[in-house]
């Protein structure tokens, strides 16, 4: 008896379970149908909602290497965002841009390379550094050519004292080649003597007495 009662509650719960099958799948249907309606009509507004955005932005006043999307969020595409909202939004991110750009025009040195670097980035900070960045590589190539100035002066000076010396040493070589052996005679007081001696002595001549 339970055997028996427990196969007729095995085909009873069987054969209702095939019944809520088929209903499952008789509300599915429509519902996937609507569904996929949902989405067709979603995306519909997504594509709406973009064109108007882009129409917007190309209409108004703008630095002309400003691109829509630098700028764009994606939450702008969202039904609850209102289009009064995006226009406060974009209005609001070119004043910026512009009074960055106008910031980064007034630096001393590199205003140019760090307003490119802002154009890519649209961070303040990045262009900052790379001014910053800049004017240390011009700091150090600066020092590093003022100090190859200095050891090529040094190394001219040592060269014109090499040359000086080489010249020099020339010179006394053609008078060593060009001496000769000078026979005269004078007459001399002894203290005159003594003052020919000592100019003898201090330019190295050699001289012998008769």
């Amino acid at each position: 008896e339970r055997k028996d009662d427990k196969k007729k509650y095995n085909e009873h719960y069987h054969e209702n379970e095939k019944k809520d099958k088929e209903l499952i799948a008789i509300v599915d249907e429509p519902i996937t149908v609507i569904d996929g309606q949902l989405k067709e009509f979603e995306n519909e507004r997504i594509n709406k909602k973009q064109q108007w955005i882009e129409e917007h932005f190309n209409s108004i006043e703008r630095p002309d290497w400003l691109k829509l999307e630098q700028i764009e969020d994606k939450k702008w595409l969202n039904a609850t965002v209102s289009e009064n909202s995006i226009q406060a939004e974009i209005l609001n991110i070119i004043l910026k841009v512009k009074s960055d750009i106008d910031s980064l025009q007034n630096l001393p040195n590199f205003a140019f390379e760090s307003i490119e670097c802002y154009k890519s980035t649209l961070d303040v900070s990045k262009a900052l550094h790379e001014a910053h960045r800049l004017s240390e590589i011009a700091k150090r190539k600066a020092e590093a050519e003022q100090k190859a100035l200095e050891l090529k002066k040094q190394r001219e000076e040592q060269e014109k004292v090499i040359k000086e010396q080489k010249k020099a040493a020339e010179e006394q070589t053609e008078e060593v080649k060009e001496e000769a052996w000078v026979s005269f005679k004078c007459l001399l007081t002894v203290s005159q003597a003594r003052a020919l001696g000592r100019f003898f002595k201090e330019n190295n001549i050699t001289f012998m007495e008769d």
